[in-house]
């Protein structure tokens, strides 16, 4: 009997620990989404650039456009 008590405290996992495991996991899990949300825009940013240097006017006048006339 003794085996199986000193066998079931070794796999014991303390309340702290289950904290801790939970914080990490959370933190990292925050950390993933967060650097993809950080690649993302930063393609955003680079299609956006490539739109406004390779997209010509519009010849369709826009309702701002009219203020001249």
């Amino acid at each position: 009997m003794s085996k199986r008590s000193s066998k079931a405290k070794t796999r014991q996992v303390t309340l702290g620990k289950k904290l801790m495991g939970g914080f990490l996991s959370i933190a990292f899990i925050t950390m993933v989404v967060a650097l993809l949300g950080l690649y993302g825009l930063r393609q955003v940013t680079n299609h956006i650039s490539t739109a406004e240097r390779t997209q010509k006017p519009s010849p369709i006048p826009m309702a701002g456009d009219f203020k001249d006339f």
